[in-house]
């Protein structure tokens, strides 16, 4: 939601009317009220999980209200162009063109190469369809024999496990139509999902033009993502329609969207099928996850991806697929993959920093969507670190710290600013300009000592020592 500048994101704001309280471990208790630019009088509230009235169910069609006001002046409408954008040809290697989908006619496509929309009746149907295109293009990319070609494995699938039954975890009873989920070494997630194993999603309808509840629960469920994701620097989805299609961006600064990508425009067919590859085979990174934040998720494995979801026959054989050349070819096709820590981690600039506990996550949408942690130092004691989104014209909190002189005032140990995580990189496609356009680049900040929250003292000693502290300092 509306965030003020002036101060840090402190939690989920509502009208004055409507109080909604937000779940944040180890926060403190605050409350305020203030004077949003253009979107009327708000207040927050963000308090403690120790105390027993702290979790409250929220109100969806309130929180819906609310995402799709402050999103309203900040939606961009980008041409179909967005989605090369978001997969470059640069990413997978090679070029998605004609060329590449002609091998494809007759197979997943119609014999004129294109999308059929009855692929898309049920999210079922949807599901297997997704799946076997990805499953297809894998087996073809081996086929050719192209050593590079054959690092290719898909990290990613699509699953409808919960398009009937609301994913548990929050009061906000969602049900995406069709999740894409993280591959576990190759083998499909067994169970059900949480919002953390969600990395993108497609809503679906039989209607000919998107309705008016699949915006509200596109932006909804990323909401969701973001509140359970703190590696989440943005999220990309899609709405099918028996037409066509629609690509969604969302991130800190508003939505990006399409207008609806006919399946009877032959052009459509390229778009759709880049959508769909870099959503199944590309890093991370390029779906909105911080490959500098480590989060482990367990997951139990299933099937293999190729039988649960075989591919299907391609007779036109390509002995020469058109490849960039090795030098500009992306880091992940060339180098083996680094393992990740069991621990969660978070690097800034050059320093890795174990994660020993999150203190703050921002409620909010828009904003600079803040989350603070406890991180371990180099030296082995406790510190602070800060990720937030701000304003590229903003001056930095480090700098403020640095020219602190005072006792018992936070010390800076270390930040960077993530020149490649900037908002206006994914609004080159606009095609018509959000009325407030705004363009935030991702900061990180690392400061010591960590303070201990008033109510986790364990004694009344320790209470007023720090009473004394406090007194002694000021």
């Amino acid at each position: 939601m509306s965030t003020q500048e002036t101060g840090d994101d402190f939690g989920f704001l509502s009208p004055p009317s409507v109080t909604v309280k937000s779940w944040l471990p180890h926060s403190a208790i605050v409350w305020g009220s203030q004077q949003i630019p253009d979107s009327g009088p708000y207040e927050y509230c963000v308090q403690s999980h120790l105390f027993s009235n702290d979790h409250e169910s929220f109100d969806g069609d309130v929180i819906q209200k609310l995402l799709s006001s402050d999103l309203s002046r900040r939606t961009t409408q980008a041409s179909e162009r967005l989605a090369s954008v978001l997969f470059p040809d640069t990413a997978f290697g090679f070029p998605i063109n004609e060329m590449f989908i002609e091998k494809f006619h007759g197979v997943f496509l119609t014999n004129a190469g294109l999308i059929d929309s009855s692929n898309f009746s049920t999210e079922l149907k949807s599901s297997i369809f997704l799946n076997q295109v990805v499953s297809t293009i894998t087996k073809f990319l081996h086929d050719t024999k192209n050593p590079v070609l054959g690092r290719y494995r898909p990290l990613r699938f699509f699953s409808p496990i919960h398009a009937n039954t609301p994913i548990q975890g929050t009061s906000l009873k969602c049900k995406p139509d069709v999740m894409v989920v993280s591959l576990v070494d190759g083998h499909i997630k067994k169970g059900s999902m949480l919002w953390p194993d969600v990395q993108s999603f497609i809503e679906t309808t039989r209607e000919g033009r998107p309705p008016i509840w699949m915006k509200d629960m596109i932006v909804t469920k990323s909401y969701l993502m973001f509140c359970n994701q703190p590696e989440r620097d943005f999220v990309i989805s899609m709405g099918i329609t028996s037409q066509g299609f629609k690509i969604f961006l969302i991130d800190h600064a508003g939505i990006i969207t399409t207008d609806v990508i006919p399946f009877n425009y032959h052009n459509c067919t390229l778009v759709f099928i880049r959508m769909v590859m870099g959503l199944a085979f590309l890093p991370d990174s390029y779906i909105g996850v911080d490959a500098t934040m480590n989060f482990p998720k367990l997951a139990t494995p299933g099937k293999k991806f190729e039988e649960a979801y075989p591919p299907l026959v391609v007779t036109k054989t390509s002995p020469s697929m058109p490849v960039f050349d090795a030098r500009s070819l992306p880091s992940w096709l060339t180098v083996n993959g680094v393992e990740k820590d069991d621990q969660p981690t978070i690097l800034v600039g050059e320093q890795v920093y174990p994660v020993k506990s999150t203190i703050f996550r921002s409620q909010s949408l828009v904003g600079r969507g803040t989350t603070v942690f406890v991180v371990k130092l180099p030296d082995g004691t406790l510190g602070i670190l800060k990720d937030s989104w701000n304003l590229v014209k903003k001056p930095t909190e480090s700098l403020a710290i640095t020219k602190l002189d005072l006792p018992f005032c936070p010390r800076f140990v270390n930040d960077h600013h993530f020149k490649n995580a900037e908002t206006a990189r994914f609004r080159t496609a606009a095609r018509k300009e959000a009325l407030i356009d705004e363009t935030r680049i991702k900061k990180r900040m690392v400061m010591y000592p960590a303070g201990v929250h008033i109510s986790d003292f364990s004694s009344l000693w320790k209470l007023m020592i720090a009473f004394l502290d406090v007194i002694i300092g000021a």
